[in-house]
């Protein structure tokens, strides 16, 4: 696939597949797709998305938006809490370190313009 033809989703696996061959625990990887993977399916939940698209106003949506990670519905439609402040720190410390993946190989600039960690 050309290299500006790449899915988020693509990508996601290629992540992934790197942080095997590279020695990150078991534990790690299932966090990475985990966390990231939020990511992933909240951009494209309509439609694949190729990753030079992805804007940090993606990122603020996946936290603030509409069945963003602050609110976001349970399997019956309920409302749930909002994720703590340590849960929000862990998805942006992930999504940061796949944005640095992404940056070297697809990107001019950072997802996380403007998005600061969290404290209560």
């Amino acid at each position: 696939m050309p290299v500006n033809k790449i899915t988020l989703s693509d990508v996601l696996e290629e992540y992934v597949a790197r942080r095997k061959r590279m020695g990150f625990s078991e534990h790690t990887v299932v966090n990475d797709r985990s966390n990231v993977g939020a990511l992933v399916r909240h951009v494209e939940r309509h439609k694949p998305i190729q990753v030079r698209h992805v804007t940090s106003d993606h990122v603020f949506d996946l936290f603030y938006g509409e069945n963003g990670l602050h609110s976001h519905p349970d399997r019956n439609g309920a409302l749930r809490k909002p994720i703590n402040e340590a849960t929000h720190n862990a998805y942006r410390k992930k999504i940061g370190q796949f944005n640095a993946f992404c940056a070297k190989r697809w990107l001019d600039a950072g997802w996380l313009a403007g998005q600061r960690p969290h404290r209560g």
